[in-house]
């Protein structure tokens, strides 16, 4: 299965933006990160789109979690989300599996998606 991450930062503020970051950090140790099995891809979304980890990225578990304790909550200049449907779509055509399911988990206040 290949699966994509996009947290919409404006849903978020620095105080809160640790409980994301351990979402799918559980996430990532509840599943087989094989790479024959799973793949994930992280953005994150808010006047820009920040992809720390594409999908054809290197898929450890504690790689992907080093990355994630280690990513900062952005200073944030624009409270408009901007359409992350394009990118979300490239990960997958960027880097195919045509055998693998394909998952998008979108985290936000849903106030902007």
């Amino acid at each position: 299965m290949d699966i994509v991450f996009a947290v919409d930062l404006n849903s978020f503020t620095a105080d809160n933006f640790g409980n994301a970051k351990s979402f799918i950090g559980d996430f990532v140790d509840s599943i087989d990160m094989a790479p024959d099995v799973s793949r994930i891809s992280i953005l994150f979304v808010s006047s820009d789109i920040h992809v720390p980890l594409p999908l054809g990225g290197y898929q450890e578990k504690e790689h992907l979690k080093s990355l994630l304790r280690d990513y900062s909550y952005p200073a944030i200049s624009d409270s408009q989300t901007i359409d992350a449907s394009n990118a979300i779509r490239q990960q997958f055509t960027t880097f195919p599996r045509t055998d693998a399911s394909k998952l998008v988990i979108i985290l936000t206040n849903n106030n902007d998606w």
